[in-house]
């Protein structure tokens, strides 16, 4: 155990050396993955929110897991989910210290394994070519 003892007030900061996580960039908001919940559906992942703490260079890497398993080829904002399953994005990011942080971990999407989607989750799909379609099934 080390024991230190001083009687001298300390007037400026103390610097450490860096290591572990970015010392420049944290995390201030988890990324959100969108979209339809029906395979061969396109799922959006926003990269989150982050505070560069003045660093000029922004460099995000992002991967995707499906069932927790990550995805090989799939470092774009886009995926297209064509397994149904539990879908996650996850990024990181590093500044000019160039330290990667902590991947930092999506919401749960999950993709039906029918052709049904939750209503709910349609924000903003238009719904075309329908003549001769039948709705049933509407109880709650």
């Amino acid at each position: 155990m080390l024991n230190w003892h001083s009687d001298r007030e300390i007037s400026s900061p103390i610097s450490l050396p860096r290591g572990g996580p970015s010392s420049m960039v944290t995390n201030t908001g988890a990324p959100v993955v969108s979209g339809l919940t029906v395979p061969g559906s396109t799922l959006t992942t926003t990269t989150g929110s982050w505070d560069w703490a003045g660093s000029v260079a922004k460099v995000f890497e992002i991967r995707w897991k499906l069932d927790g398993t990550i995805l090989a080829g799939q470092g774009a904002t886009t995926t297209v989910a064509n397994i149904a399953g539990e879908y996650r994005s996850e990024i990181r990011v590093k500044g000019d210290d160039d330290i990667w942080t902590g991947w930092v971990v999506s919401n749960a999407h999950t993709v039906a394994a029918s052709g049904t989607t939750d209503l709910l989750d349609m924000a903003g799909a238009a719904i075309t070519d329908m003549a001769g379609a039948t709705i049933t099934d509407m109880a709650a």
